[in-house]
Order: structure tokens, then C-alpha cells, then sequence
């Protein structure tokens, strides 16, 4: 294996894990190499698999509340996602969020980039009154 090659024995758990700690090395200034592969991953299953994606972003925000991971999952997968695969997936976020205030937090740190009109608009319904940082 080198290092930008998942563990053979990849599992969800073991992907969520390899995710937050990135992101955490990166943050820490500490080699990241070693665990590029979880970017790599998880990207590839946002480009084949957005709704395997969406529960994975939601999973990783479960693990690790944190503002920290919620912005690089605002600002990374769930963009990606909603920028990929908006008009497919829209449904499925706007479930999500509608019972889980973390997620709608979350999504409050989306940037629109590349992502769709009507997606955005519905994105911003959701987010209304959510913020980063405010309690709740």
C-alpha cells in the first residue's frame, strides 16, 4: 500500500475516522499524506453514490459535532454533493435537516458555488435561522 491507497479492509466506520483525522492533521499542520485517501473516498462516492454520500456526511457530523468538521463538511462534501447531484439529492438533505438541527447547521456553511438555483433556494429555506456558533 502507499500512502495515498485506502486500508484494504475499509469499512464506513473506518472511512469516517480516516476523514476527521485528516481534516484534524490538516488543521494541526501535521503530514496529511498518509491519509489522503479518505478525501479521495469520500469524493469518489459523492461523484457515484450521492445518496451513500449524503449518509456518510452525516454519519462523520454525528461522530465529531465539532464547528471544526462541520465547516470542511460544509465547505467540501456536502458543496460537492449539492453542486454534483443538487436537483437528485435536494429531497433526501431537506429530510435530513428537517430533524436534525446539527445537519441544518451544518448546511448553513454551504457556499453556493456551483450549485443550482432552485437547489440553493431550497438549501436556504432550510437554513434559515442556523448559523455556526449559535446556541441553540
Amino acid at each position: 500500500m502507499d500512502n495515498f491507497d485506502a486500508p484494504a479492509d475499509l469499512d464506513e466506520r473506518g472511512l469516517i475516522e480516516g476523514w476527521i483525522r485528516l481534516q484534524y492533521a490538516r488543521k494541526n499542520r501535521e503530514p496529511a499524506d498518509r491519509l489522503i485517501w479518505a478525501h479521495e473516498v469520500l469524493d469518489e462516492i459523492c461523484s457515484r453514490r450521492p445518496l451513500d454520500c449524503l449518509h456518510i456526511v452525516v454519519q462523520i457530523a454525528e461522530h465529531d459535532r465539532s464547528d471544526f468538521i462541520a465547516a470542511n463538511l460544509a465547505a467540501g462534501p456536502v458543496e460537492d454533493l449539492l453542486s454534483r447531484h443538487g436537483p437528485d439529492v435536494i429531497e433526501a438533505v431537506e429530510r435530513q435537516a428537517r430533524g436534525d438541527e446539527n445537519f441544518r447547521t451544518l448546511l448553513s456553511g454551504v457556499w453556493r458555488s456551483t450549485i443550482e438555483e432552485a437547489v440553493w433556494e431550497r438549501v436556504q429555506a432550510l437554513v434559515r435561522g442556523s448559523a455556526f456558533g449559535k446556541s441553540s
